[in-house]
């Protein structure tokens, strides 16, 4: 079991150092896409007193390119959506990264 552990370690060690050479794509580790919906009721006296339903939306890709070994230069994008009741709010973003 350590022998096999040993070689998989090795062997990732391996393609991580192959991913920093000159000429090569790097797609970041924030990449994400998600979805949520919540939905909030206060009952006060046997009376609902708020209630209100929350929905959002994230998608935030990334990429670099390595301009010369060991240095990539590259971009993530960032947008965010949500809507609470009747309010509506979008966001977008810009990220250099290096």
């Amino acid at each position: 079991m350590k022998k096999l552990f040993l070689v998989g370690a090795l062997a990732l060690f391996g393609a991580m150092n192959a991913q920093t050479s000159k000429g090569t794509w790097m797609v970041s580790g924030k990449t994400e896409l998600g979805f949520n919906s919540t939905e909030t009721k206060v009952e006060f006296q046997g009376a609902n007193v708020v209630e209100s339903k929350t929905t959002s939306f994230t998608l935030n890709p990334a990429a670099s390119y390595f301009v010369i070994d060991n240095l990539a230069i590259g971009l993530g994008l960032g947008f965010n959506s949500s809507k609470t009741g009747d309010d509506k709010s979008n966001t977008f973003s810009v990220m250099p990264q290096a």
